[in-house]
């Protein structure tokens, strides 16, 4: 394989952890990539951290912007259009990637002609809690199972940190910019690829990337997430038509869920 995979990371104030995230790039077994940070102006040290690695290896890409967007969606967009890879790979600032994660996924895409895919993740708090996962190596990739459009829109079902995609499919579907869809366009963008540009996206059983878990991240509260989920659940037309009565169901559906994962041991 000699496809260069371009890694868009949109950061903000992610001081405490952004070095680790590079590093986790930095150590993948598969080396023809480039990574695009994208910095939302940050107010702390970010950037002063990401310089330090600049020098030391030139597929490093730093972009500043000059002025907070206030949602991702905008630093991903200018990432996608800054990319001269064939495939696109996201890595939020605050997740970590197993050190074959681009070599196992890339190499299960182009062994099974798919143009999308994601991974399984497993969640931490420290370091510590991950050794083990992060020193084991993998023979080669499975596939656990297949994402159609039907099953997508019930629930997001798709770790961000996880995803690669061949680069036309993003030529195609931009990140919505509305404040309104933060911290759901990653979901929204993915539901538009499957309605119109894949039949399905494959999920590898591998656990690939570590979702770390920040009393910050403003998808750890169930409530402003099922307000986020009921704007999209409003407005997405499929078929040019809305949702109509189905957006409760599927309203109900990430709520039993939300539920299910709390009280599971």
């Amino acid at each position: 394989m000699n496809d260069l995979v371009s890694i868009i990371v949109p950061c903000y104030n992610a001081e405490l952890y952004i070095a680790d995230t590079i590093t986790s790039v930095l150590k993948q077994t598969y080396n023809h990539w480039e990574l695009i940070i994208v910095d939302d102006c940050s107010s702390d040290s970010s950037c002063e951290i990401i310089r330090t690695f600049l020098d030391k290896d030139e597929r490093i890409k730093l972009i500043e912007l000059d002025a907070n967007s206030g949602r991702p969606a905008v630093p991903r967009n200018i990432g996608c259009a800054l990319a001269t890879g064939s495939y696109i790979a996201y890595l939020d600032a605050d997740d970590l990637w197993h050190h074959q994660k681009i070599e196992l996924q890339l190499g299960f895409m182009k062994n099974n002609s798919i143009a999308f895919s994601s991974t399984e993740v497993i969640k931490f708090d420290t370091i510590v809690d991950i050794k083990k996962l992060r020193d084991k190596n993998y023979d080669k990739a499975h596939l656990k199972g297949q994402i159609s459009h039907r099953r997508l829109i019930q629930k997001n079902i798709i770790c961000n940190s996880s995803v690669m995609l061949e680069k036309r499919l993003m030529d195609l579907v931009d990140f919505i910019e509305d404040i309104r869809y933060k911290a759901i366009e990653d979901y929204h963008c993915w539901l538009v690829i499957h309605q119109f540009h894949i039949a399905k996206s494959a999920v590898l059983k591998e656990k690939l990337v570590f979702y770390r878990l920040v009393d910050t991240s403003i998808s750890r509260s169930k409530y402003f997430m099922l307000q986020k989920n009921a704007i999209l659940y409003s407005e997405y037309r499929v078929g040019g038509k809305k949702l109509g009565i189905r957006k409760y169901l599927y309203l109900f559906t990430y709520i039993y869920y939300s539920i299910v994962r709390k009280f599971k041991p």
